[in-house]
């Protein structure tokens, strides 16, 4: 996906200066690949050997055979990331060696996420609907009343609920638990309603939301902090794939989801 991206496959491409390190390793990677008599369309190769069962001394040089390779391709392509800097009118050494390293070795797992925003998600026109559908088809469990799905559905209800009255449904002394319930069934019914898609929302999902009362349980609290800890740690330090983009954890089975909505 990432080289058939259009940052970089644009019919008449020119390197700009404008572009990332990213995207102007990508573009000499792109450029690698389809070099077929250097790269005979191969990925550049890692240099790691998996594990295997062999001799020591087989073992020590199939590594040395592989380390050779890997610094043969990454040779290439810094030739090749050189000519799209030049192509740019940057230096070369903007792009430190061990960068390129990093990202030859990196080949096989690159990988591009574009966020959707709120507004995007949340707009009937825009949500992405293909993914709610897909997420309820497939999957072991996805089209029972435990999908966490249909839980995305009921917060998105307590929200329009809060937007309106100022609490959250449940969560007050003097609340109308049963009322509650009607309201936050009928918010999350519409918004299912508009999205077009066929979402088991019941009654019995609003009146677990309503008991729940916006409580904060310490085990789920403490899991949730953790996962949202990882990924700010992911986009920090722009290692590992982060979620995209919407995760839904159902403590009542233990699961979870990712959804592109």
């Amino acid at each position: 996906r990432v080289l058939a991206d259009s940052t970089i496959s644009k019919p008449n491409f020119k390197a700009s200066p404008n572009l990332s390190n990213f995207w102007l390793m990508a573009r000499a990677l792109k450029l690698y690949v389809e070099d077929r008599g250097r790269s005979g369309g191969f990925l550049p190769l890692s240099g790691k050997l998996p594990d295997m069962t062999s001799t020591t001394e087989m073992y020590i040089r199939l590594q040395e055979i592989y380390q050779e390779k890997a610094s043969e391709d990454l040779k290439t392509f810094s030739n090749m990331l050189d000519k799209v800097l030049e192509e740019a009118g940057l230096e070369s050494t903007i792009i430190p060696s061990q960068e390129r390293a990093l990202f030859c070795k990196s080949a096989t797992f690159l990988q591009v996420n574009r966020f959707r925003s709120f507004d995007q998600e949340y707009c009937t026109a825009t949500a992405n609907k293909d993914a709610m559908m897909m997420a309820v088809m497939e999957g072991v469990g996805d089209s029972s009343p435990q999908c966490p799905l249909v839980w995305y559905f009921a917060l998105r209800a307590c929200d329009k609920f809060y937007e309106k009255y100022g609490r959250y449904p449940g969560d007050t002394k003097t609340a109308d638990l049963r009322k509650d319930t009607e309201l936050v069934h009928s918010f999350g019914s519409t918004i299912v309603d508009d999205t077009g898609i066929e979402v088991p929302f019941t009654k019995d999902h609003a009146s677990e939301m309503v008991r729940f009362g916006a409580a904060e349980l310490h085990n789920i609290a403490a899991l949730m902090g953790g996962i949202a800890s990882q990924e700010i740690v992911k986009l920090l330090t722009r290692q590992y794939t982060p979620l995209n983009n919407t995760y839904i954890y159902n403590g009542i089975t233990c699961s979870g989801a990712v959804y592109e909505l």
